[in-house]
C-alpha cells in the first residue's frame, strides 16, 4: 500500500475499534467491482457523510442558505441531491 489511500484499510481499521460500524451494507460494499471514487460516495452515503448543506448545519456551520445549489427549491439532504432533486437527476 506503500502511501497510497485505501478506505477499505480505513474502514477496517474503525470496524477494529468500533465493531457496531460494521453492517451487511458496508460489507457488501467492499465486494462490488467498481471504482474507488463511486466506492467512496458510496460510503459517505449510507453513513450520511456526504458534505449536504444539512449536514453542515449539523456539524455547526452556518451558511446564508441551506437550500439546494441545483434546484433552489428544498433544504438540501443527501436523500433530496441523491433521489429527489430533479436537476441532478439529469446531471450525467
Amino acid at each position: 500500500m506503500g502511501g497510497i489511500y485505501f478506505l477499505k484499510s480505513t474502514y477496517d481499521n474503525l470496524e477494529k475499534v468500533n465493531p457496531s460500524v460494521c453492517c451487511l451494507a458496508m460489507e457488501t460494499l467492499w465486494e462490488i467491482k467498481a471504482p474507488p471514487n463511486f466506492l467512496t460516495l458510496s460510503w459517505k452515503i449510507i453513513k450520511g457523510k456526504t458534505p449536504t448543506m444539512m449536514n453542515l448545519l449539523r456539524r455547526g456551520i452556518i451558511l446564508t442558505s441551506y437550500l439546494c445549489p441545483l434546484c433552489n427549491q428544498v433544504d438540501e439532504s443527501t436523500i433530496h441531491l441523491f433521489m429527489e432533486c430533479e436537476v441532478a437527476y439529469h446531471v450525467r
